[in-house]
């Protein structure tokens, strides 16, 4: 796979809201824990993570901030017409932004780096490809980093 180049197109399913990100991602994952199989209503999230200075949405986005018990609140930007989650970021924010992957207009190129909180993945569903598995949220010494590059070379 290779990066596409900038701009990525995504928005919602009702086409009331849109992005473009104007850098190439920095990371791709997939996410088991019960947060993100609630907020995507499925198996799992995808996710690209981007510089916070590369998105530009626009349309009428709402924002809703949730607790997080792995780490700081998460800020969450959906479409206030449909409902769709477009991305969210850690509160404060910070210089990275989680896209869903699921939004992009093309995401044919997207392969996951790393699969977090394996220990809550579906019996049904496979490993992704070469990324590493991470029971919970940390790596456990692997470097889902080296995948990325090499996914993305």
């Amino acid at each position: 796979m290779s990066l596409p180049d900038p701009p990525l197109l995504g928005g919602c399913q009702c086409g009331a809201c849109r992005y473009e990100i104007a850098a190439a991602p920095l990371f791709g994952y997939v996410c088991h824990c019960l947060e993100c199989r609630r907020h995507t209503s499925s198996a799992f999230s995808a996710s690209i993570l981007v510089r916070t200075d590369a998105l530009k949405a626009m349309g009428p986005i709402s924002v809703w901030v949730r607790e997080n018990a792995n780490g700081p609140p998460l800020e969450a930007h959906f479409c206030a017409a449909c409902g769709v989650r477009l991305f969210h970021h850690s509160v404060p924010k910070g210089p990275l932004v989680r896209v869903k992957a699921g939004t992009l207009d093309d995401a044919d190129w997207f392969s996951p780096a790393a699969e977090y909180f394996t220990k809550r993945r579906f019996a049904w569903v496979s490993p992704a490809g070469e990324a590493v598995q991470c029971v919970e949220a940390d790596a456990a010494g692997a470097d889902p980093m080296s995948v990325w590059r090499r996914l993305t070379a």
